[in-house]
């Protein structure tokens, strides 16, 4: 027979769980009762990690560079953000033969003979350069950001020429991080940019003592 639910004292009456009165039954019963609890705290979590997962994978950002030669006003150096989520650009620089330059003068002056005097560097410049800082700029899923593009004219030509003839020794390193602040060390053209706690400190940020 089973015991009743209660216990009743001189000075109150207390609750106490249902006994069957055969004391491996009731352990048995117990250490169920522990299992599925432990079974089900183990499903919830698992089933919020999944949830954040998914919603962090529809925020994921992907840059990449790209250059347009093809055009008569050619981009030397565009980001585009192929992801599906926004990306915090928090740091680029740009190597060429493996060593970081500070800016866009003297990285030319390495690739396509720009000469290094002011006035002869300024003259050799095709008028209407444009160069776009876009270390600390957020870029929308899809977005396209010129960060070097010359006018088309005959002297544009003449330079994205040599900059063409020198891709390939021109190489970069960003950092960059989602919304939920996961973030990626990338050289712009893998497909696997490699995760990071946090991005570092940059200390060759392309554009440096540019202004």
């Amino acid at each position: 027979m089973f015991e009743p639910p209660t216990h009743t004292g001189v000075d109150e009456v207390s609750a106490h769980p249902r006994h069957s009165g055969h004391r491996w039954f009731d352990l048995i019963l117990a250490l169920t009762a522990v299992f599925i609890s432990g079974v089900s705290l183990t499903v919830a979590i698992e089933h919020g990690r999944t949830e954040r997962q998914l919603v962090q994978a529809a925020s994921w950002p992907f840059l990449q560079i790209e250059a347009d030669f093809s055009t008569r006003s050619p981009t030397l150096i565009t980001l585009v953000n192929a992801g599906i989520g926004p990306a915090k650009l928090e740091s680029l620089a740009v190597l060429y033969k493996g060593q970081p330059v500070d800016n866009l003068f003297v990285l030319l002056e390495l690739c396509c003979d720009l000469p290094k005097p002011p006035a002869e560097r300024h003259a050799a410049l095709p008028d209407g350069l444009s160069i776009n800082d876009a270390v600390g700029e957020v870029l929308r899923p899809g977005q396209i950001r010129p960060v070097m593009s010359i006018p088309g004219s005959p002297d544009s030509h003449v330079l994205s020429e040599r900059f063409l003839a020198a891709s390939t020794d021109i190489t970069y390193r960003a950092c960059y991080c989602s919304v939920f602040d996961q973030c990626w060390m990338s050289n712009l053209s893998s497909l696997h940019p490699r995760p990071v706690t946090a991005c570092p400190v940059e200390p060759h940020d392309f554009n440096h003592g540019y202004r």
